[in-house]
């Protein structure tokens, strides 16, 4: 099969989602599209920065999941990615236009390479109410990243950006804010990107050098002997926990009755000492675990970074005979 233009999709259009729901292989199921514009907040376990969604009705289960979503010519229009659960005909498909991109970078470059300036997009919907200026165009700075490339050039909250690199930019609504975000990570590393903002009703330029985007998705590591899952900290999960350093690791899951419950460990607590040792990042932690677990007797004393402050949390060994 093909990849078709996913521009070209329409709402109403009847597609087939192909893939393996709960095992059953080479099952298909029809629908039609829903949406062609569906946008998540980039939170939690949503990481879609870039893109928006094709949504469908064609049901979409685990095992669906990287399977393709065809149009009536057998053409890839996008990849099953998601569904919501409890919820009924509620499907979700990255656009084949982002896949195709993807795979381009991956092939030639061995990764997907996108640039960084540390800015928050937020729309402009809002600020126009406050300004009574209905016909303002624009996006807005909600956040700059400390020590980011914004930051060094002088970016603000507050500020209203116009253009970017010469072309005229807006996003009224949050579902254009993709967009803005694409425009800005397609930028080569390293190269000057030139701002127009408006500040306090005067217009002026900036130039910020793009960085290069950190990974958004951290390496896992399973300490099963303790019923743990943890992941190492990226640049996104610093700025959501408003953390200072990439200093540890994030608690990604506990299994109930295991040692770390026990221990009163919860789903996003940072582990960042080791019996008084530091852990410095995921392989750091991964060196002491090992160790320690050679002696399944030994108890061990884990310091813990909760909601900003710190909590000890004792992983007990078990009782000798």
């Amino acid at each position: 099969a093909s990849f078709g233009n996913s521009r070209n999709v329409d709402v109403g259009q009847v597609v087939m989602a192909l893939g393996s729901p709960l095992g059953l292989s080479r099952s298909l199921s029809m629908g039609v599209i829903s949406s062609v514009d569906r946008y998540f907040e980039d939170v939690g376990d949503m990481i879609s920065p870039f893109n928006l969604w094709l949504q469908t009705d064609a049901a979409i289960n685990p095992g669906n999941s990287g399977g393709p979503l065809i149009n009536l010519k057998g053409e890839i229009i996008g990849i099953n990615a998601r569904a919501v659960v409890f919820g009924e005909n509620l499907g979700f498909a990255i656009p084949s236009n982002i896949v195709k991109f993807v795979v381009r970078q991956i092939l030639e470059k061995g990764a997907v390479e996108r640039s960084y300036i540390g800015i928050s997009w937020q729309e402009i919907n809002d600020f126009r109410k406050y300004l009574h200026q209905p016909s303002l165009e624009g996006v807005l700075v909600a956040a700059v990243d400390r020590n980011s490339p914004a930051e060094r050039a002088g970016v603000r909250p507050g500020d209203l950006v116009t253009a970017i690199k010469g072309r005229m930019v807006s996003a009224v609504y949050r579902e254009e804010l993709p967009r803005i975000r694409l425009m800005v990570a397609n930028q080569k590393v390293g190269a000057p990107l030139k701002l127009n903002i408006v500040r306090d009703g005067k217009a002026l330029s900036v130039t910020v050098v793009t960085g290069e985007q950190g990974k958004f998705q951290g390496t896992e590591f399973n300490a099963r002997k303790w019923g743990l899952s943890l992941e190492e900290l990226t640049p996104r999960l610093i700025k959501y926990f408003q953390l200072e350093n990439a200093a540890g690791v994030l608690v990604s899951g506990v299994k109930s009755g295991s040692p770390a419950d026990k221990a009163d460990m919860r789903r996003g607590d940072i582990i960042t000492l080791f019996d008084g040792k530091a852990v410095n990042d995921l392989e750091t932690f991964k060196q002491y675990y090992q160790k320690a677990t050679t002696d399944s007797t030994k108890s061990v004393m884990l310091m813990l970074k909760v909601n900003k402050r710190n909590r000890f949390a004792l992983i007990e060994g078990k009782k000798k005979k």
